[in-house]
């Protein structure tokens, strides 16, 4: 990789142009190495010798969309999209725009964007029709991933089955294929069965930074610290500089309420100047930050933040929910959290009912914490019979 970056700088003082073959392995370099500010600096001297919206442009951006999208440096994808709408026959070739789309679609793993998961099935299709595995297993994996991350469960089942057909034993794409199996266990509360997936990397340095996540997530739902550690350790190794960097808030603000601290752990989830809900966030933040000013007494700050998650369910200003049912589950459960405390059990159990008719039976991780929820706010509707009933 040295070489390979001394020789692609050398391409940019050259009048033939940047060597876009040399950012194919430069990509899968910076993102097995998390050099995540790297990869902005050279998308910018790269991109800069070409114009925007043309064919080496698009071609140079491909080659670097997966590291770029992971380092949530997202200012060139968004600006190829927006070409490509306003543009459909732009200079971009079938292949080159299913590899852009592929990522694309993947750059907001918990709202996944309006028509996101369309565009990705439709890479797949390119990939295939054109003889492009890269293409077609690259938007496969991340249609599995995404759903899997949004709660979609069965489909992101459906595309693992896929894809473990299809790539070869030894893919370095199957990483990332047992990331993908292990968020599904996780949702089905299969702790054992998420840690397994990804324990062979989870404590690699540098840090497989999906694995060591997902070991995260585990140690908060199997109240394990020592998982806890692992995802907030490697988070921190690389924040802010990617698209992790909002676990990283999340995993030191848990670890905080584990040892008692509410008023630090609120502090790290809403930093001074920042939006309350930004781009590539869950709502795993904003929930907690509901639970922490209830905590706390403030129960105007959960007013406010209340807001916000009321603005998300908006169906004029909010993405579509029908591919993310944990999103739109978690929503629900936040607002139900907060009318139970300020004494509006009717309002609550309406808003739990909405997380229930949601997910059904197929996010058990979500279906346990609603179920508790609703018999707390049946006891204080004094339906205690039926509260017990849902507890046992």
């Amino acid at each position: 990789p040295p070489a390979s970056l001394a020789a692609l700088e050398w391409s940019l003082k050259s009048e033939s142009g940047p060597a876009i073959v040399l950012l194919w392995p430069l990509g899968r370099h910076w993102v097995a190495q998390n050099s995540f500010a790297e990869v902005g600096r050279v998308a910018g001297v790269v991109l800069d010798r070409f114009e925007a919206g043309s064919p080496g442009w698009f071609a140079a951006l491909a080659s670097m969309a997966e590291a770029l999208t992971i380092a949530r440096d997202l200012n060139w994808m968004d600006e190829a999209r927006t070409i490509l709408a306003a543009q459909p026959a732009a200079a971009c070739g079938a292949e080159t725009r299913a590899y852009l789309d592929s990522w694309a679609g993947g750059s907001g793993p918990f709202f996944a964007k309006p028509g996101s998961l369309a565009e990705l099935e439709s890479s797949v299709e390119v990939g295939r029709r054109e003889g492009n595995p890269a293409v077609e297993y690259a938007a496969a994996g991340t249609l599995a991933y995404v759903c899997a991350v949004c709660g979609a469960v069965e489909d992101a089942d459906r595309w693992c089955e896929w894809l473990d057909r299809r790539l070869p034993a030894d893919a370095w794409a199957r990483a990332a294929l047992r990331v993908t199996r292990g968020y599904v266990a996780l949702f089905r509360c299969e702790f054992d069965v998420a840690c397994r997936s990804v324990s062979d990397r989870a404590r690699q340095w540098p840090p497989h930074l999906p694995s060591a996540t997902l070991a995260g997530l585990v140690g908060i739902y199997a109240s394990d610290p020592a998982l806890l550690a692992v995802g907030l350790d490697a988070c921190e190794a690389i924040y802010p500089s990617s698209a992790y960097g909002q676990w990283t808030r999340a995993f030191r603000a848990i670890a905080l309420i584990i040892e008692g601290n509410l008023a630090d752990a609120r502090a790290v989830l809403e930093p001074a100047g920042e939006p309350l809900f930004t781009r590539n966030e869950s709502p795993l933040s904003e929930r907690l930050l509901v639970h922490l000013a209830l905590a706390t007494g403030d129960v105007d700050a959960a007013r406010e933040h209340s807001t916000t998650l009321r603005a998300l369910l908006d169906p004029r200003t909010a993405p579509p929910f029908a591919d993310a049912p944990y999103s739109a589950a978690s929503l629900h459960l936040a607002l139900a959290d907060l009318a139970a405390a300020d004494g509006e059990p009717r309002e609550a159990e309406a808003f739990v009912h909405g997380a229930l008719e949601i997910i059904g039976a197929d996010l058990p991780l979500v279906t346990v914490d609603a179920l508790e929820l609703l018999a707390i706010v049946l006891a204080q509707r004094n339906r205690t019979p039926d509260a017990a009933h849902l507890l046992g």
